[in-house]
């Protein structure tokens, strides 16, 4: 993939103005080959590049992936200034990427296992591996689990380790729980869980969660000082909906999970 996106100074920098809901993509084999740089559409970043990937699939007789092992790693032409730094970038200065490697297994239908790496250039270490497993039955059930390990090795931030669990359970047709409890296993701190209970009808949904997060600027410290909210949403179908998430949007961002009916309600 070829990119080159002319610098717009127009643009607002981090610093002048705060982009809410946009954030800069994390490094992956596939945000290597997205034309922003960042999630939403209200940042760009200003780039020259090549991205060069290769990528295998198995299919069954169905045509239904089975499994997909992929690599790729990004050239830059030109430095990106701080505001436009791409996925994986450190100090924008890089002639190239690291390594991002991908390799995914649908075991059945509902079940898929997942893994990325990111790979040193220079002595082919492992910077980062991700591990992903999700159990999906249908489009009201969910379970996800994920491990993720960063070395740090290009800056003195300490090593990372976390895991993730989200989880939607679908008790009858009106009745619903969701929840998520993601844990920094390296500091022994809890950093976000979120518990949900949700109702809905034909025309409306009402859902109640309670979150207990640390922001990032909090995290890593000796005394945790946590955020706490409880949130109470309405769901109109078909017209919108109103009052705080509690954290459903971060679970569907996370996981890509959208429930049946996500865009009617």
């Amino acid at each position: 993939m070829l990119l080159h996106v002319a610098k717009n100074n127009d643009q607002p920098t981090t610093g002048q103005f705060n982009y809410f809901d946009s954030s800069q993509l994390s490094f992956s084999y596939n945000n290597l080959f997205d034309r922003y740089g960042w999630s939403g559409n209200d940042r760009i970043s200003a780039t020259s590049q090549a991205t060069i990937g290769v990528s295998s699939a198995i299919y069954n007789e169905r045509g239904a992936e089975k499994a997909r092992l992929a690599v790729a790693q990004a050239y830059y032409a030109k430095d990106r200034e701080p505001s436009d730094r791409r996925p994986g970038d450190v100090s924008g200065t890089e002639s190239s990427s690291n390594i991002a490697l991908l390799a995914q297994w649908n075991v059945t239908p509902s079940l898929r296992l997942r893994h990325d790496s990111e790979i040193d250039r220079d002595d082919f270490t492992l910077e980062e591996q991700n591990y992903q497993a999700t159990w999906r039955p249908d489009d009201e059930n969910l379970f996800y689990f994920s491990y993720r390990d960063r070395v740090n090795s290009a800056s003195n931030d300490p090593r990372t380790r976390q895991s993730d669990i989200v989880y939607r359970n679908q008790i009858n047709p009106q009745w619903a729980f969701i929840g998520r409890w993601q844990h920094d296993i390296e500091r022994r701190q809890r950093l976000d869980t979120v518990l949900g209970l949700e109702y809905g009808t034909c025309c409306w949904k009402m859902r109640l969660t309670a979150r207990e997060f640390l922001s990032p600027e909090k995290r890593g410290g000796i005394a945790t000082e946590y955020d706490r909210g409880v949130f109470l949403q309405f769901v109109l179908r078909g017209l919108g909906s109103f009052g705080g998430d509690g954290g459903r949007s971060l679970i569907e961002e996370i996981t890509g999970f959208r429930e049946r009916d996500h865009d009617n309600f």
